[in-house]
């Protein structure tokens, strides 16, 4: 009886070491604490993601994890991100300020301010530095508690978000790369869904943009270009016609891209011979997209509105070239040389969709 006693006693307290609890608190160089900051926690052995949080109004955070992990990634915008192993927890990190931010000097002014509410966190966007980091896109990479992995959006311990823009479910979320950061107010993170929303939803991020001033016709065009070892660049045409509570709406977008990669690698097999091979890799793509959006909107009042939205996408046939070359050695002597030379075309049919919404007051959201 003794000994099942001490048995259960080492079991216990092995549980207690295992449930660990990184925690800390965050501040900056003069003491204070940084509020709002990405916290995650990675692998020890291959710092992939493990879990994540956000550190709360006096800067303090807390993961509860059996891993054993102790590598943090902290981030948030104004400083200089953090990748660290910390042997114990608690701990204190002291947060620098990033000062050269997109090549402006980020103030406590320009920052954008946090409000926590019922259901989540609003970041307010409208006149702070993430209204000058270019789309919607780039907005939300920066938004307490969001992270994006591939091509889709993560909110940390939910899963992923449904994402509304003024009300209306986004379905492509290729279109936060058309709306311009400087249009947007706020955008609120709710990770405590309410009764209008379905049960099946987890979290919902809501992005609301600032309200445009006058009536009649109005447009504004947008250009983007990068260089690597190929070029891509963007064109956007927004154009829209105001009158009293109704808005008519349009916009023609063209992305052009071109990327590759290349590499080179080596295999061996150890049977009675050693093949040896030696392989260089090459892969080419050139895609181009194009959107139509036209679509039509009636303010009832400042928070009931209706309206329709019709998207035609089209993708010119996209282009793949592939070159796969190999030497193949047999105990050190040539054997032979593999060459593969691959260039593909991908056709893709116009998709057409038609989006009817409603935001008001009244009912469960959705469209």
């Amino acid at each position: 009886m003794r000994t099942l006693i001490l048995l259960l006693g080492l079991l216990l307290n092995s549980i207690v070491i295992d449930a660990q609890s990184v925690s800390g608190l965050l501040v900056d160089e003069k003491g204070n604490p940084v509020s709002f900051a990405n916290v995650v926690l990675l692998s020890s052995k291959d710092s992939s993601f493990v879990q994540g949080t956000i550190s709360n109004e006096q800067g303090i955070f807390s993961i509860d994890q059996t891993s054993g992990n102790n590598i943090l990634r902290i981030s948030c915008l104004g400083f200089i991100p953090v990748t660290k192993a910390y042997a114990q927890f608690p701990v204190t990190i002291v947060m620098h300020e990033d000062v050269n931010l997109l090549g402006e000097v980020v103030v406590k002014g320009n920052r954008p301010s946090y409000k926590l509410t019922s259901e989540g966190l609003q970041t307010h966007v409208q006149g702070t530095v993430l209204s000058i980091m270019g789309t919607a896109e780039d907005v939300l990479k920066h938004i307490p508690g969001l992270q994006k992995k591939n091509d889709a959006y993560e909110v940390f311990g939910k899963g992923s978000p449904i994402i509304y823009v003024n009300g209306r479910l986004l379905r492509d979320l290729s279109e936060l790369d058309q709306l311009k950061s400087e249009d947007i107010k706020n955008v609120e993170l709710i990770t405590s869904p309410g009764a209008r929303y379905d049960a099946s939803v987890k979290a919902v991020v809501k992005i609301t943009t600032r309200p445009i001033k006058g009536e009649g016709f109005g447009f504004d065009v947008r250009s983007g270009y990068n260089q690597w070892e190929y070029a891509g660049f963007v064109e956007q045409l927004n154009w829209n016609y105001r009158r009293d509570k109704l808005d008519v709406f349009g916009t023609v977008y063209y992305r052009k891209s071109e990327g590759f990669d290349e590499s080179r690698f080596t295999q061996d097999v150890h049977v009675d011979t050693l093949w040896h091979q030696d392989n260089y890799q090459f892969a080419k793509t050139n895609q181009q997209a194009f959107t139509n959006i036209a679509g039509v909107n009636y303010a009832f009042d400042e928070n009931n509105s209706i309206g329709v939205k019709y998207t035609l996408k089209a993708n010119p046939d996209a282009r793949y070239h592939t070159i796969f070359n190999s030497d193949v050695y047999t105990d050190g002597t040539h054997y032979d040389y593999l060459a593969n030379d691959i260039n593909a075309t991908a056709y893709y049919n116009p998709s057409h969709s038609v989006n009817v919404y409603y935001k008001g007051d009244g009912g469960k959201n959705g469209d």
